[in-house]
């Protein structure tokens, strides 16, 4: 006989619980639709500005030309195919959530690639190295985003009109229905870049990545307070968002101080390297580091900006020499005694034995400072000089960790196109330039055009000396760019290569440095005593200087000449040049001492 008890009826699940699972998978669109117009906006947004973001915490590992390589058409991949792909199998994250874990990626991106993501840079070189780390930083923000957009616009679709528009049918008309939305809201993303470009322009670049995720965190708290009509559930996130946010947000503000968390240096894994102090700046982040060298147990202090060295002395062989003559020197007196790693900074040197009357008060302009091994020495030999450079960090560490006197002519912190052509205008004139602006890999194309190299000719006295540095392959198309438009405004110059113990061609990349002068040829008088004040690693590289001579024929090649509409031919030149010079840098230090910079 069936029992006339009551069954129990099944629980229903709490409505707490519910809301939630409508917060992050939302299903029941609200009736009007504009939030879901202004949510599209918002996400775009916030994807928007979370890319660039996603991009610069990659540049201390790959620089600026590999991490941006690929970066483009993988995005591209994300939007019009495998969105419109996973859009059929997988429910479509709340706007909300995909901007808050944008917001909570961009506020920790320093942290997950430092500490986390850093050591797969060696494993995949600089082509697939950014491919790897964005897998795990921006792409996947990219993708959640995307879907949320798509979803929020056919909501709004579905709402237009007096009547609802009815949906395709068959799998090929729905795929494509999806396709053609998503790329409008590619389009959308697109067409925002310029103002995102504009608002990050206005942040001090150490406190990028704090404002960043502020901004998308509270782009995060609209969307919600469109979205759900439930402000319980709307006040309890936000109360719950705040909290994190006021307690994490400030935390990459630390990228504008300057030591890192040991006082006295952060140590590589490896032992081989230390990081003394970094700071993000306007060109990229300035580290100053130690390294011994494996091999010979050697030790020098080099100056980085992202991933390309701008210089560094031999620190161990000063102490090391001071000590066995039993002198106590000071950091100052050690870094006054130390040799440049790179003889090309050296090389330049040999612009004060060009054969040409000497003036009582010599005066030089140099365009680009690095650590100041140029500036230093004619200032010791009593010339004037006045410093032009981009990155106040750059000098400040200069000053600092390796140093460089004061200029006696002045230092200008701004672009060295503003300053020339403002210079221009006036009657000085300099006995000395020195052009020294690579920063690894590449070059601004602004600097290296025929109407600044006239300007250049302009400030330099009729029997004045211009040096030019340049890394790369000499018979390449970015080297050929800028020797036939150097050629162009002076056809009297000679062409030398770095002194090293292996014999380069043309082919090769390498550091070369160009002499010039407005109407002569130059000529180089005999390398004397005072000029290398009694080392030998300067006497190595300035005596016999005619033999790392490069003859370059057929110069210049009018189909080369760089103007201001054409300057950007020579930054895609360049990108192969960039890819070789990150190989080229990671033989100078190890892979770990590269990953050492949070």
């Amino acid at each position: 006989m069936p029992s006339s008890a009551v069954q129990p009826r099944p629980r229903a699940r709490p409505e707490p619980f519910n809301q939630l699972k409508s917060a992050i998978f939302p299903r029941s669109p609200t009736p009007n639709c504009a939030p879901d117009l202004v949510t599209i906006c918002l996400v775009s947004f916030g994807l928007a500005l979370a890319s660039p973001s996603c991009q610069l915490a990659l540049y201390p590992l790959f620089g600026a030309t590999a991490t941006r390589y690929y970066f483009s058409q993988v995005n591209v991949q994300i939007d019009c195919i495998l969105t419109p792909l996973l859009h059929f199998f997988f429910p479509s994250i709340s706007p909300a959530i995909t901007l808050l874990l944008s917001a909570f990626t961009v506020h920790s991106a320093p942290q997950i690639v430092a500490l986390g993501l850093s050591g797969l840079s060696g494993r995949y070189g600089a082509l697939f190295g950014p491919i790897a780390l964005q897998s795990a930083l921006y792409w996947p923000l990219r993708l959640l985003g995307m879907l949320a957009t798509s979803t929020a616009l056919e909501n709004a679709w579905s709402k237009m009109g007096p009547k609802k528009l009815p949906k395709p049918k068959g799998l090929f008309r729905r795929f494509s229905y999806i396709a053609v939305r998503v790329f409008a809201l590619r389009i959308n993303v697109v067409l925002l870049y310029p103002l995102v470009k504009w608002f990050l322009d206005l942040i001090p670049a150490c406190r990028t990545f704090a404002v960043v995720s502020t901004c998308i965190f509270f782009d995060a708290c609209l969307v919600l307070v469109l979205q759900y009509r439930n402000m319980r559930l709307v006040t309890l996130v936000l109360f719950f968002t705040l909290a994190i946010g006021f307690i994490l947000i400030p935390a990459p503000q630390s990228l504008c101080l300057d030591e890192p968390a040991p006082k006295n240096g952060l140590t590589s894994p490896t032992g081989s390297g230390k990081l003394l102090a970094r700071r993000q700046s306007v060109t990229g982040l300035v580290a100053v580091g130690e390294y011994t060298v494996p091999e010979t147990g050697e030790e020098f202090r080099y100056l980085r900006c992202d991933h390309s060295l701008l210089g560094g002395l031999w620190t161990g062989p000063a102490r090391e020499s001071a000590k066995a003559r039993g002198l106590a020197l000071s950091e100052g007196q050690v870094m006054d005694r130390a040799e440049s790693i790179y003889a090309t900074f050296v090389l330049q040197e040999a612009i004060r034995l060009v054969d040409r009357p000497t003036p009582a008060r010599p005066t030089a302009l140099i365009i680009g400072l690095g650590i100041g091994v140029s500036a230093r020495s004619l200032m010791r030999h009593g010339v004037q000089v006045t410093v032009v450079e981009l990155d106040p960090v750059v000098y400040e560490y200069a000053r600092r960790f390796f140093a460089l006197p004061k200029p006696s002519g002045g230092v200008y912190l701004e672009d060295a196109g503003g300053f020339v052509d403002r210079r221009g205008h006036t009657n000085e004139t300099y006995d000395y330039i020195i052009h020294d602006v690579f920063t690894g890999g590449s070059v601004p194309g602004s600097l290296f055009t025929h109407g600044f190299w006239s300007s250049i000719k302009i400030l330099l006295k009729s029997d004045g000396v211009l040096a030019v540095n340049f890394a790369g392959k000499p018979t390449g198309q970015a080297g050929m760019l800028v020797l036939s438009t150097l050629f162009s405004v002076f056809p009297h110059c000679r062409i030398f290569s770095e002194k090293t113990d292996e014999p380069k061609t043309e082919s090769d990349f390498q550091n070369l440095v160009v002499f010039c002068m407005p109407d002569t040829r130059p000529e180089f008088r005999p390398l004397t005593e005072a000029d290398v004040f009694g080392s030998r690693h300067r006497y190595w590289i300035l005596n016999n200087l005619t033999d790392q001579e490069l003859m370059i024929s057929g110069l210049p090649r009018s189909n080369l000449i760089l103007n201001e509409k054409s300057g950007n031919e020579l930054e895609l030149a360049q990108i192969k040049s960039a890819i070789d010079h990150w190989g080229v840098m990671r033989e100078v230090l190890s892979d770990s001492a590269w990953e050492n910079f949070y």
